[in-house]
Parts: structure tokens; sequence; C-alpha cells
């Protein structure tokens, strides 16, 4: 909690009042996962898929380096390389759960796994294409990673790479961005591009999201990652004195210039520890990343549904249709004369939102809609009927003057 609270404070010194904005956003989305402990189910669950893919990486190691059983060894790759679209969806059908518990979350109601589990029923189709996707890219960069000539691919090779690492991030942020859109307003793929244009104005907050909390996760796993060497010589050691108690059919001979023999069981042991340490890190990351956009999401989108207690945290500094008018975030400057309201002397309310709901029943009126269905749609958005009565004689009264 430290570094995050290093990072947001580096964001409020470095961006202004935006940079406080966006703390506020993160800081957020970390605390909403205290207010349900069943988001730490999703989170092992998530854990878990992750350790069994890193299973079967250990014994394909086993059956190729250890027993010299290759027929399995090669029968775990092929299963591998068949299954990882599978297991992308599972992922991404997490993630899809967890998105709808952080929007119970944020409405003030109790949620569990199988909550989400009922919400995303239906969705398969939309998880799958999100999720192949998601693995081929993911593929792309294990790949590239792992492969040393990349270095060497030319001038062109260089810009594809470069094309390529920024269409990963695109794709993230429109991953995650896109989630609950999907998941709350059960938006459609054609949808999206749509629900995509607020991003338009929300740039700051959606890098936050995506370079942010990967950099903070990143981060975290590097330093987990320098426990690694020094684990790997603790269970070398551990396998070479102790080569009588371990198992025999772990044991290895080193071709040196004198035969050392090593059991392995301790090194697979920290290996797999490791693992599942690091996957619950990773997990971890996915959902605050997962809380951060479906938190940006309903502030932009549903901020009524925000619960009170929440609602002051998390919709104060994001641009909902200006229902808030004392919010600075992605104001290019406040202007001078903002130092106070103008209020309504019949219901108190800044005059602002009074002229905006008259010119909100001009405008629908003028396209033929009736009174009672423009209350109907204002009422659902958070305003009261004695607001909606001023404004609608406000709108009279203007006609009146026209007319005269």
């Amino acid at each position: 909690m430290d570094m995050i609270k290093g990072f947001s404070e580096t964001l409020s010194s470095g961006l202004g009042s935006k940079g406080k904005d966006i703390k506020g956003l993160l800081s957020g989305s970390f605390a909403l996962l205290g207010k349900d402990a069943d988001i730490f189910n999703l989170a092992f669950r998530m854990t878990l898929l992750k350790i069994i893919k890193t299973s079967m990486f250990l014994a394909c190691m086993y059956c190729f380096f250890i027993s010299g059983n290759y027929l399995t060894g090669m029968l775990l790759v092929i299963f591998i390389l068949f299954s990882g679209p599978l297991f992308s969806f599972f992922q991404m059908r997490y993630k899809a759960i967890g998105t709808w518990m952080i929007y119970d979350i944020l409405k003030g109601k109790d949620t569990d796994i199988g909550r989400g589990v009922r919400a995303v029923q239906g969705m398969g189709i939309t998880l799958f294409l999100y999720s192949f996707v998601d693995y081929l890219i993911k593929s792309k960069d294990t790949e590239d990673s792992s492969d040393d000539s990349n270095t060497n691919t030319g001038f062109f090779g260089f810009f594809i790479n470069i094309f390529f690492d920024i269409f990963s991030e695109v794709w993230d942020l429109v991953k995650n961005f896109s989630m609950p859109a999907i998941v709350i307003d059960k938006s459609t793929i054609k949808q999206i591009p749509q629900k995509l244009s607020l991003l338009k104005k929300n740039i700051p907050g959606a890098l936050v999201g995506i370079l942010g909390i990967d950099m903070i996760g990143s981060l975290v796993l590097s330093l987990f990652c320098m426990l690694t060497l020094p684990a790997f010589a603790l269970g070398a050691g551990l396998g070479y004195l102790g080569q009588s108690v371990f198992p025999e059919n772990w044991l290895i001979t080193l071709p040196l210039e004198q035969e050392v023999s090593i059991n392995t069981l301790p090194i697979f042991i920290f290996m797999f520890i490791g693992s599942i340490l690091s996957s619950f890190l990773t997990s971890i990351v996915e959902i605050v990343k997962t809380s951060y956009f479906t938190t940006f999401y309903m502030a932009l989108t549903r901020p009524d549904e925000i619960h009170g207690e929440l609602q002051s945290r998390v919709t104060h500094y994001l641009d909902y249709d200006g229902k808030l008018d004392d919010y600075t975030f992605f104001k290019k400057q406040t202007p001078k004369d903002e130092k106070g309201y103008e209020l309504n002397q019949k219901t108190g309310d800044d005059q602002k939102i009074i002229i905006k709901l008259a010119d909100t029943f001009k405008l629908n009126i003028e396209k033929g809609m009736t009174k009672g269905r423009i209350y109907q749609a204002l009422i659902k958005k958070g305003y009261s009927e004695k607001q909606l009565d001023i404004a609608f004689k406000s709108y009279q009264y203007n006609i009146r003057r026209k007319k005269a």
C-alpha cells in the first residue's frame, strides 16, 4: 500500500488537480476490494487457474529433463498449446464476473461469485471473442520477450514491434473499459465503439488505469522475482545435501568434470511455491484493474446508482454531463469567476441545474416527447419532482416570453 500511496502522491504533484482526481480514483479502486471479502474468492479462483497452467509446464519439464518420458511430455505440450484459448476464456469470464461484483459493491449490495455468474450468462460468444484476441496478443508478447532475434530484425522489424506494442496497450485499454459496458449495460460488440467515445475526454484517467496499475504490478512482481535466484540456489543446495532423503526418481547427474548428483524435487517445490505467489499477485493486479475501470465506467455513465457512502469518493472527479458543477477534472481551466453558485430561490439548487432541465424540456418537447415521459426519464436520473416542476415552469415562461 505504501507503493500505491507513493504513486498517488506523484500523480497529485505532477498533474495538479487532475492528479489529485486520479489519485482519488486509484485509491478508491483499491478501497473497494475491502468492502466485500467475496471478491478475494474470485482472486483465489483466478490463481488456481494459473496454478493449473504452471503445473502442466512443470510436469513437461519433469518428463523431458528428469524422467525421460518424452511421449507424455509431448502429449502435455500439445495439450498446453490447444488449451491456451480455453484458459484465456476462463480468465476473461472471471474478469466479467469480477466486473459485476464490483458493480454490486458500488451499489452498496452484498455480492458473491454466484451473482456474477448469473449476470454473465448468455455472454459466452462475446467473452470468447475477447479472450481469443487477448490470447493471440499475449502469445505474441511472450514470443517477442523470449526471442532474442527480434533485436536484429532490421529497420522494418523495429517499427513492426513498436506498432505491436502500441496495439497491445490500446487493446488492454479497450478490453478493460468495454468490459463494464458488456456486463452492466449488456452492450453488443457493435455498440462498443460508441461506449469508447467516452474515453476521448477522459484520457488521463484511462492511461493511469492501464499504465499506472500495470507499473505498480510490475514493480511488485520485480521485487518478488529478486527472490527467485536465492530460492533456486536454496532448492539446489537442499537437493545436493539431501539426495538420500528425497525420492530417487527426482535425482539427476550434472555432466561436469566431476559428476555431481542433485535431487531436483526441492527446486520444483520452490518453483511451485513461487508460481502460487506470483499467480496470486497477478490475479490481484487484474482485479484492481477491473475495479478501477468498473468504477471509471460507472462514474461516467451511472453515477446515480453508486451508493451514497461511496458516491462522493468516486464521482466528484469525473465529468458526467455536468451534474456536479464543482469538479475540475478534464476542464482545461477553471474560470476565474467560478467562486460561488447562484442558487434557485424555490429549490435551493444550483440555478445551472434548473436551466439545464428547462432546456431538456424544450429540446425533447420539440421532438414530440410528452411531459410525462420526460419526467419519468429525468426522475430515473435522480432529479426530484420539485426540481422538474420548477424547470418546467421556467420552460413555459421562456416560451411565453418568446411569443410576446
